[in-house]
């Protein structure tokens, strides 16, 4: 409430905010009941309060402003295995600090994960059935004295010409269409996918590794030209890695073909952000030990 000079009047109450004036107390208070006094001095009182804005970097930590994820990301040490040349993943790793997080079209691709995740489900289980029925066919002809199931027959002579381990990665020849698998389904099924298909390339004495109890999860691998029982799983968890690493190396290519996946305002970088977080942001240690039991449920030996 202020003062004004009045032509008529010495004094009189005026309202800056109505441009409303009066010479009586009384009037002017009758004036700040009124609904529009009441509306124009509450206009931004119960103003909803916006969403603060978050950024994240890729190592996952949030920040509510830029220039603080910006800060961060001048410290920041995460680095992902992308490949063995360094080169190329200071490259990538550089494009990645450039983006802003956007995760406007998260419950988009659930929705598109779930769905594909059913039609995994059907696929691993085509591939068991087939797998169960290669073995059917293979068990009576192999056994020892007293007809039942040798683990070591089996490998050594029915699966004598199995490739290495090594070769058979090699002959893994990944596409720029296998990241977007990544980016479809997660880090875990769209792994699992890639590497089943290749083994399903494979007759079943022709693949490099075999499961004898899936319960205890005993697993032989053929490596150097002989069978061996990987009990730590560290040759599967080797070569789920280097897939792993195989399929990351077409990501320049997928951001040369997605010139706009670092504007926020674009589809492209929905779908950025989406293969950061189903690849780069996915890529750990319990990750990969989902993907090995995936793929040791596909390998056992039915006997």
């Amino acid at each position: 409430m202020t003062y004004k000079n009045s032509p008529k009047l010495a004094k009189k109450f005026y309202c800056k905010c109505c441009d409303y004036g009066c010479s009586k107390e009384s009037d002017f208070k009758k004036h700040e009941l009124t609904r529009k006094h009441e509306i124009l001095t509450n206009t931004y009182k119960n103003s909803p309060k916006l969403a603060a804005p978050q950024y994240v970097c890729e190592c996952g930590k949030k920040y509510k402003h830029r220039q603080s994820l910006n800060n961060h990301k001048q410290k920041c040490t995460y680095i992902f295995e992308i490949s063995e040349d360094s080169d190329e993943n200071e490259e990538i790793i550089m494009e990645n600090k450039n983006a802003e997080n956007d995760n406007s079209s998260i419950k988009e691709v659930f929705l598109t994960m779930m769905n594909e995740n059913k039609e995994l489900r059907n696929m691993l289980k085509e591939q068991k059935e087939s797998h169960d029925k290669q073995i059917s066919e293979i068990i009576p002809k192999i056994g020892n004295t007293n007809n039942s199931f040798n683990i070591q027959i089996f490998l050594n002579e029915n699966c004598k010409d199995a490739l290495n381990i090594n070769d058979f990665l090699e002959s893994i020849k990944l596409q720029i269409t296998d990241l977007d698998t990544m980016k479809e389904l997660g880090y875990v099924n769209g792994l699992t996918r890639i590497f089943l298909n290749g083994l399903n390339q494979l007759e079943l004495t022709q693949r490099p590794l075999h499961c004898s109890d899936a319960k205890r999860e005993i697993l032989y691998v053929k490596d150097k030209d002989g069978w061996e029982k990987d009990d730590n799983k560290m040759r599967l968890n080797n070569a789920i890695s280097t897939v792993g690493r195989k399929t990351l190396k077409h990501f320049p290519e997928w951001m040369k073909n997605h010139p706009k996946c670092n504007d926020s305002n674009t589809q492209e970088n929905d779908e950025y952000h989406s293969l950061i977080q189903n690849t780069i942001a996915q890529n750990t240690e319990d990750n990969k030990k989902k993907v090995a039991k995936n793929i040791i449920k596909q390998v056992v030996i039915d006997k």
